[in-house]
């Protein structure tokens, strides 16, 4: 018997398995439809009409029948399995997302994967290699690259894959070898029919021996960054299963996910395991707190040995430290800390159990904890020896200040009159001797009124008296005040100013810088060499004061400690300089505070010019001069 139709149902068959969306599941639904219509037509035929009266019908009906039960059949079996197929994919799915949801950590999770997708998918062997950096690149080895993989895990069910698993684990593999170097070039996940086939498996005959024929590997991704491969190696040929490699993909980016916050839990527990080794170390106090400092959430053990008192106390009543401060800093800090936002640093007194008090100082700076919510984070210091020691120093400027001024203006006021003959005459060594101790009384008296003026300015009491001053007038003065000792020095000063204006300043002390830099030059410049001195005007609007002289200039290496405190440098020169080595840093601050800057521009051996700008009146009129006027004021 034939049937003719028969020839095509293989083709609607296949075409049907094409299919797999609502388009094959409609072709199915009218496809069963029409063979039971068929079926139930020829039945119908074959029972009602006799088989002598047309047996070319009788034929034909029973051939639509038989094909009608046979394409029944096949969708039959085709849905059962690809049903059986999609729940076994749904519990990969499963099993995978169940590891990676449990807390077990990389190793226990990865073996765990590795175990589902073999016994699930009928994989024999399952391995897993991550990529880290190397750190011998560089050595003697040209096969050595940046990256290489390295062994995990691996899972093995068969005692005869063993020595497979074993090798895996003991091995490097460099990130240009192997299928792991493939998928690392690729990005992309790869089914191997016979993976012992391929030239760069560099375990092929390990493979072989233990009888691993097929290969599934996919990538562990980070964002869009291989960090791991995952190998699967099965006993026998596999043709590739499409369904799976998707799922697959997708499973790889889950699991670099996992990686990446296994990491973060790590390098977190790291850090709150430094932090905590900081805070109970360091001896100042630590502390964590809500905002007005309610609650407490963290105190360093450092305040039990400061302030006498037990951490636990605080953290009952968070109030608890204010009972230990003195009272009358009590009455000046609580409505400080009544405000949202109290000041950075605090300082305080406080009461220890031995009755002794200790100076608190309390540096806070606000913080947001994950939820968003604020937080103060604060260092509490124990600066009771810095406020002894600041005590010492305003005892010792006091009794520079009163002690030693006082009776020097004395000492100078009676060797002037000695010396002056007021007492009668002097023999010539005695008066030679007066003249010198006259002139270290002087020092002398420089050296505490600088001491005091740098009091002032570190104290921050130093107040300037702002006047509008011409900046010409201000160069023709300090000239003037030191005239005499340029005279004797046999100098000669060059004004060059190259502007004219105004600048609000402080004339005493703008004077006294101005006078600082002359008497350097004076002191540093040869015999019958001339020292300019003048004013410009900056691009930008600032006056600039400079005094240029012809010295030794200063090397390279000595110009950071040009405007230290106490720093005299040394020079070839045979001429005595005497000085308190404070002028220049008391220059500094003066014109700092004038909203200033000053330096030095200088070559070794050729001289140097110090310079210091001050800010421009903003309102007054262009006054840059055409020329520059260079005036002759003193020629020896």
């Amino acid at each position: 018997m034939s049937f003719p139709c028969f020839g095509s149902v293989k083709t609607i068959y296949l075409d049907i398995l094409m299919l797999n969306s609502k388009t094959a599941i409609d072709m199915i639904a009218g496809t069963v439809l029409s063979s039971l219509l068929l079926l139930l037509a020829g039945t119908y035929t074959f029972v009602h009409v006799p088989p002598e009266s047309n047996v070319q019908l009788h034929e034909f009906l029973f051939g639509i029948a038989f094909v009608s039960l046979l394409i029944i059949s096949m969708l039959l079996v085709h849905f059962l399995k690809r049903s059986e197929t999609a729940s076994n994919r749904l519990r990969v799915q499963l099993a995978l997302t169940s590891a990676l949801a449990r807390t077990s950590g990389f190793d226990a999770t990865i073996e765990e994967i590795l175990e589902s997708l073999c016994k699930l998918s009928g994989w024999t062997v399952g391995v897993c290699w991550l990529l880290r950096e190397n750190a011998e690149k560089g050595g003697a080895s040209t096969e050595m690259s940046q990256y290489y993989f390295e062994c995990r895990k691996t899972w093995h069910e068969d005692p005869k894959t063993a020595l497979f698993t074993e090798t895996c684990r003991t091995m490097r593999m460099w990130s240009n070898q192997g299928l792991p170097g493939q998928i690392l070039r690729c990005g992309k996940p790869m089914w191997l029919a016979d993976v012992t086939a391929e030239a760069y498996f560099v375990v092929a005959p390990i493979a072989r021996q233990v009888g691993l024929r097929a290969a599934l590997a996919f990538p562990i991704m980070k964002g869009t960054q291989v960090c791991g491969v995952v190998e699967l190696f099965s006993d026998q040929l596999r043709t590739p299963d499409r369904a799976l490699l998707e799922l697959i993909a997708a499973f790889g980016s889950q699991i670099g996910q996992f990686i990446q916050h296994e990491e973060a839990t790590a390098l977190a527990k790291l850090n709150e395991t430094r932090f905590q080794q900081l805070a109970e170390n360091v001896e100042d106090v630590f502390w964590i707190c809500g905002p007005h400092g309610i609650p407490f959430h963290y105190v360093s053990p450092a305040y039990e040995r400061i302030w006498g008192h037990s951490v636990e106390e605080l953290y009952e009543d968070p109030r608890a430290w204010l009972k230990y401060v003195v009272e009358e800093d009590l009455e000046a800090l609580i409505p400080i800390l009544e405000k949202p936002a109290p000041p950075p640093i605090l300082e305080y007194r406080i009461c220890r159990p031995d009755g002794s008090i200790r100076w608190m100082m309390s540096r806070n700076f606000p913080v947001l904890n994950e939820e968003g919510e604020t937080r103060f984070c604060g260092i509490m210091h124990d600066v009771t020896e810095r406020k002894e020691s600041e005590k010492r120093v305003r005892e010792f400027y006091s009794t520079v200040s009163h002690e030693l001024r006082t009776p020097l203006t004395s000492i100078k006021a009676s060797l002037g009159l000695v010396n002056g003959g007021i007492a009668g005459d002097i023999a010539p060594e005695a008066g030679h001797l007066l003249s010198i101790a006259s002139g270290e009384c002087d020092r002398l008296v420089r050296l505490i009124n600088d001491i005091l003026d740098l009091r002032k300015i570190e104290a921050g009491k130093l107040e300037l008296k702002l006047v509008r001053v011409a900046v010409s007038q201000l160069v023709s003065k300090a000239i003037e005040s030191i005239r005499a000792v340029a005279e004797d020095q046999g100098v000669s000063f060059v004004v060059s100013i190259q502007t004219k204006g105004d600048v609000d300043c402080d004339i005493d002390r703008v004077l006294q810088v101005l006078a600082n830099l002359l008497s350097n030059a004076i002191k540093y410049s040869p015999e019958g060499q001339s020292i300019e001195v003048g004013v410009l005007r900056k691009p930008g609007g600032e006056y600039r004061f400079f005094v240029s002289d012809s010295g030794p200039g200063i090397k390279p290496e000595l110009i950071g400690l040009l405007f230290g405190k106490f720093q005299q440098l040394d020079s070839s020169d045979s001429r005595p300089r005497e000085g308190t080595g404070l002028g220049l840093a008391i220059s500094k601050a003066i014109v700092e505070q004038h909203r200033g800057k000053v330096g030095v521009d200088t070559k070794y051996g050729e001289g140097s010019t110090f310079w210091f700008e001050l800010p421009g009146v903003e309102d007054q009129s262009d006054s840059s001069l055409s020329e520059t006027l260079r005036l002759k004021v003193l020629s020896l």
